[in-house]
């Protein structure tokens, strides 16, 4: 007796199954929803990507974290670091704003959402998420009181600004050379030096 899924026929039938949902465009979803790669796993090679400043690629990696996890926080913080350095500042923002409602007390993720909102020309913002960041404090304080700096930079209040940047050249680590990089060039606009 021959039974249809005899272990011969299983190749046969598993090819003609394979053409069968690739002609009708069912493939992709198939596949997306069975991502073998965990969300954490994604996270680490779009970290990987960003540090290597390859940002569309860090951008698939998030976005795959996204839709296998939309509760994770960190997926869409990575989305909207990655969507703002394409240079796109509302999607970024969205994304920002994402992370912000799943986790509000991230003080990092509220860093970051000054820096889209600074983008967008939207001060006040920016000011209130910057002025949280600095508020929650943590070992990247240095980042927050120079974003915090720079906004209050772009609102024009100067004595403000320079505080700031003064105290983020203080407290940065011997080894952020980047950092005191950008800190340097923020008070060269202030009008001072560290």
């Amino acid at each position: 007796m021959n039974y249809p899924h005899q272990p011969a026929e299983r190749p046969l039938f598993l090819l003609l199954l394979f053409l069968a949902l690739s002609s009708c465009s069912c493939l992709p979803r198939f596949v997306k929803l069975y991502d073998s790669v965990s969300v954490e796993e994604h996270l680490k090679q779009g970290l990987s990507y960003e540090q290597a400043g390859n940002w569309s690629a860090a951008g698939k990696e998030y976005d795959r974290a996204v839709r296998q996890d939309p509760k994770n926080a960190r997926a869409w913080m990575g989305l909207g670091n990655t969507e703002r350095a394409l240079g796109h500042s509302k999607p970024a923002w969205k994304s920002f704003g994402k992370a912000r409602e799943l986790a509000p007390g991230d003080a990092e993720m509220l860093n970051d959402l000054a820096k889209a909102f600074l983008d967008l020309g939207r001060l006040q913002d920016a000011a209130s998420a910057a002025d949280q960041a600095v508020a929650l404090g943590g070992p990247r304080l240095p980042y927050y009181l120079d974003t915090r700096g720079l906004v209050k930079l772009r609102q024009g209040e100067l004595e403000g600004a320079r505080q700031d940047l003064h105290a983020a050249w203080l407290q940065a680590p011997a080894d952020a050379e980047q950092l005191r990089l950008q800190i340097k060039s923020h008070l060269k606009e202030a009008g001072e030096a560290p």
